[in-house]
């Protein structure tokens, strides 16, 4: 069966037939790989599906090597992220129950979709996903979290809107040293490098008095722009809803990430 992800027309692609390895570790060690490519290199597999190019013939071993490397789950969770909708809940601690068991399904709606009636299917699974804090390793699970802000972005596009957050923000602080106005601007430019959002119940969350979730925004290649942690969940439900997470105070208070903390206005 042909791929109908780009990670799984890119996995097949970097699968080596002859390796007694972990099929799990080989699939962490190409997404890895896979994540690296940034969204230029990772726009032309994300084609590649669409046109219906050519796949590598692999061995029927292999092919049930890389089923397994992943669940049917992940993937069902990746075909859905890469369409830009919603913010999904990779849950990585399980010493306490699930934020999202306080809400009603409403509110679940309202926190993590951003549109009505759109239900993003969880990453939440004991089992699979119990790391306490990495929730990087998930990347490597489903790298289609780091395209997950609008879906897959032509690099061309991005790096324009990048370029027009650089230039109007030279163009509104012109001679100006207004610190405020400072700070917006490099909010608008931080939130141009955003390809990716979720949210994380982690053990820092479980282990906080009123369960403090995390919101991350990360970067094509995965590296946090920003991040935020919150325990009220419903104050923030159509969040996303047409990029009003920009005007929000998780975003604009928002710790900024170490990639991103000596970024400047211009250059």
């Amino acid at each position: 069966m042909a791929a109908t992800l780009a990670s799984d027309f890119y996995l097949r692609e970097r699968w080596d037939d002859f390796t007694e390895a972990d099929p799990n570790e080989r699939r962490a060690k190409i997404f890895a790989d896979y994540l690296a490519l940034g969204a230029a290199g990772r726009w032309n597999y994300y084609q590649a599906v669409k046109t219906g190019a050519p796949q590598r013939t692999l061995t029927p071993d292999a092919l049930i090597a890389i089923e397994s490397s992943r669940s049917t789950h992940e993937r069902q969770v990746a075909a859905r992220l890469v369409r830009g909708h919603g913010r999904t809940w990779v849950r990585i601690s399980y010493d306490k129950p699930s934020l999202l068991d306080s809400l009603d399904e409403d509110e679940v709606d309202g926190v993590l979709n951003d549109e009505p009636g759109w239900r993003l299917p969880l990453l939440d699974d004991a089992q699979r996903y119990r790391t306490g804090t990495d929730w990087q390793s998930i990347l490597l699970r489903v790298p289609e979290l780091v395209d997950s802000y609008r879906g897959p972005q032509d690099p061309t596009k991005l790096q324009q809107l990048i370029q027009d957050a650089r230039t109007e923000a030279e163009e509104e602080l012109d001679g100006e040293d207004d610190e405020d106005a400072r700070t917006e601007q490099l909010d608008a430019i931080h939130h141009a490098y955003v390809t990716g959002c979720f949210w994380v119940q982690d053990s820092v969350t479980d282990e906080a008095e009123h369960g403090e979730a995390l919101l991350l925004w990360v970067d094509e290649f995965g590296r946090v722009v920003r991040e935020s942690r919150t325990s009220a969940l419903t104050d923030y439900m159509g969040l996303f809803s047409e990029g009003a997470d920009e005007d929000s105070p998780l975003w604009q208070e928002a710790y900024i990430g170490e990639d991103y903390e000596a970024a400047r206005l211009a250059g």
